[in-house]
């Protein structure tokens, strides 16, 4: 080693110091081996020693329940309840996912989250549904009334304006489309209507008071009396019958008219149905039977007049036979 002389002079390593070289060119291995009796760091590059590090990170306490103080940062697990908690200067908060039955973590006007109790959080403030919310098959109560289009109702607004025939009157018309009235809510049953308007009645129908046909003679025309109704009706049956879908019609033996018949002789009393069936107008036969009973009786009071005519005759003959036969004695 190079003395102040100038000269190179034997050196003894281990008095050569480590300072002065110049800066490392590659890593430096130390063979497993430490650096002892360094200076703590003082800028953010020093290498720092044991005591540093051990003084700045505290390790973690643990045991069955958490010290009575501590210094503030200071750590603590607890075997006890499986949680981490951390000393903030006044009691140990746990710092993990563990919560009471019951409590959410709610970020506090510091920023910090904290237990909270989940009916203590409002509903309002939330974000956008981006899917539809199942109840549970559990009411939403102490609803506002609606304002809005949008705004769910409630069951007084509802009752209110509804459609709910049982406790109110409908306000406006009622549009069944393709659905039935029933005593179920059970389709094919009850009352249903076409797109006509024409309504059906899928079971039987009982009307306790009177059931009337608009039959006035101001709301009449073309007005004329029907003749030769004997003739027509005798191209009429009346037959008894059965009808083959027991649970679409009527069960059980039936009294009534063929509609193919009455059709030749009274079209007005049939009208096709949208399923392509015939249906028959019974409350017209009315007006036929009362004029087949007038001309009947017509009938009756002519031969009756034709019976007396020849009563009369025969009376007449017999009188004349009677004389005769006095003469004769």
């Amino acid at each position: 080693m190079g003395d102040a002389s100038g000269k190179a002079a034997a050196t003894l390593k281990n008095i050569i110091p480590l300072s002065g070289f110049g800066a490392a060119t590659a890593t430096i291995s130390l063979g497993n081996f430490k650096i002892s009796n360094l200076l703590d760091p003082a800028t953010d590059q020093d290498a720092a020693t044991k005591k540093y590090v051990d003084t700045k990170v505290a390790a973690t306490q643990s045991g069955g329940t958490t010290p009575s103080t501590g210094e503030v940062g200071d750590t603590f697990y607890s075997t006890t309840d499986g949680r981490l908690y951390v000393y903030n200067g006044t009691s140990w908060v746990s710092v993990d996912n563990v919560l009471a039955s019951g409590q959410l973590y709610v970020g506090n006007s510091s920023g910090v989250a904290t237990a909270t109790l989940k009916n203590a959080i409002p509903i309002s403030g939330f974000g956008t549904a981006t899917a539809d919310i199942s109840m549970g098959s559990k009411h939403l109560t102490d609803l506002a009334t609606p304002v809005s289009d949008a705004d769910a109702t409630t069951k007084a607004y509802v009752d209110a304006h509804g459609d709910n025939l049982g406790n109110h009157t409908a306000t406006a018309n009622l549009k069944m489309a393709a659905y039935h009235i029933s005593n179920d809510g059970a389709a094919g049953k009850g009352l249903s209507f076409d797109a006509a308007g024409n309504a059906t009645f899928e079971q039987n129908l009982t009307l306790n008071g009177n059931f009337y046909t608009p039959s006035d003679q101001r709301l009449k025309t073309k007005v004329e009396t029907l003749s030769r109704v004997l003739k027509d009706i005798d191209l009429i049956r009346g037959v008894r019958f059965e009808y083959n879908d027991q649970k679409k019609y009527a069960a059980g033996p039936k009294i009534g008219v063929i509609a193919q018949e009455l059709q030749r002789v009274y079209p007005e009393m049939v009208k096709k149905g949208s399923d392509g069936f015939l249906k028959v107008d019974y409350t017209q036969l009315t007006g036929v039977l009362i004029q087949a009973v007038k001309e009947q009786q017509q009938q009756i009071k002519q031969q009756q007049e034709e019976i007396n005519v020849l009563r009369e005759r025969i009376n007449n003959q017999q009188l004349q036979i009677d004389n005769i036969l006095k003469k004769l004695q």
